[in-house]
């Protein structure tokens, strides 16, 4: 197994060599703006990284990082990505973490970077399965640097998010798409479909800020827990206008997503079919809540 790092030098790095035998290649997809004077060197400085890290290897499991822009810088990664894959004499079935096209920009990159794949890959043999992941649960307390809960007084908390305490979306564990894709690759699962390309809707359970206050209080029973619905003009302070408005959609987006439950719950048995270690929202909470809360 081989992997990218920003940093081969780093613990994460090092722990990833020593204690589980991966080879780390170095390279970063940060590769800044068109315009900047080392825009060019930053692009063929990640292309030599993929070329190295792609020698030999018959299996891809691969995605990009969310830009928050206008999408330009991340749909860049993706054909750069693709067209290190295509070159590949090695490769045969790639794993993208992709998304379906919602007609917001943030989310659609990744629908774009699948258009890009598609037609990158369409003449090489090279099969790609493009998982769509359902929102994820770590986001339920985290989004990149910003808390979504409240220290009150000592083991009391107040959880907050911009969702009527009713509704219910989809949801899946970040953790859980690598032991997917790893499923996957390992079961070669294109090899005798004759299918070049296909996609997944992959969810591990359907969960409501209700279910999850009554999840984690159940789970941590030593805590208190209360919910507060973020509302608009809240997340307009916070953010401004724009941004505000961004994530009001995309939360509209993932509720939309789960309209029909029936589909929904078929998309879990789907997802539990190839990874039957999908965790839902109880088990999820077991495992990784207390720790994030007490980082």
């Amino acid at each position: 197994i081989r992997t990218l790092t920003r940093n081969a030098s780093s613990p994460a790095a090092k722990k990833l060599s020593v204690k589980k035998g991966i080879e780390v290649v170095e390279g970063s997809q940060d590769i800044g703006n068109v315009e900047d004077p080392d825009y060019s060197q930053k692009v063929e400085e990640l292309k030599s990284a993929y070329s190295q890290l792609l020698h030999g290897a018959e299996c891809v499991f691969a995605l990009t990082f969310t830009q928050y822009d206008d999408g330009t810088r991340e749909k860049r990664l993706g054909e750069i990505l693709f067209e290190s894959i295509a070159a590949s004499p090695s490769v045969k079935l790639v794993v993208f973490s992709g998304g379906e096209r919602t007609g917001i920009h943030l989310l659609d990159a990744k629908a774009d970077i699948e258009d890009i794949g598609r037609q990158v890959l369409k003449s090489t043999g090279i099969q790609c399965v493009f998982l769509h992941s359902a929102f994820f649960m770590e986001n339920l307390l985290i989004k990149g640097k910003h808390k979504r809960y409240r220290l009150l007084s000592a083991k009391h908390y107040e959880l907050s998010l911009p969702l009527p305490i009713y509704r219910r979306i989809a949801m899946i564990s970040a953790r859980d798409i690598g032991n997917i894709a790893a499923k996957l690759l390992l079961n070669r699962f294109l090899e005798d479909s004759g299918q070049p390309f296909d996609s997944f809707q992959i969810v591990g359970d359907i969960v409501s800020p209700q279910s999850f206050l009554q999840s984690i209080k159940a789970s941590l029973p030593g805590f208190e827990f209360d919910y507060r619905q973020t509302h608009f003009d809240e997340l307009m302070e916070a953010m401004g206008e724009a941004q505000a408005t961004l994530v009001r959609q995309m939360f509209e987006t993932y509720y939309s997503q789960n309209s029909d439950e029936a589909i929904t719950r078929e998309r879990i048995k789907q997802t539990k079919k190839i990874y039957p270690g999908t965790a839902d929202i109880g088990q999820w909470i077991d495992k990784y809540a207390q720790q994030i809360l007490e980082s």
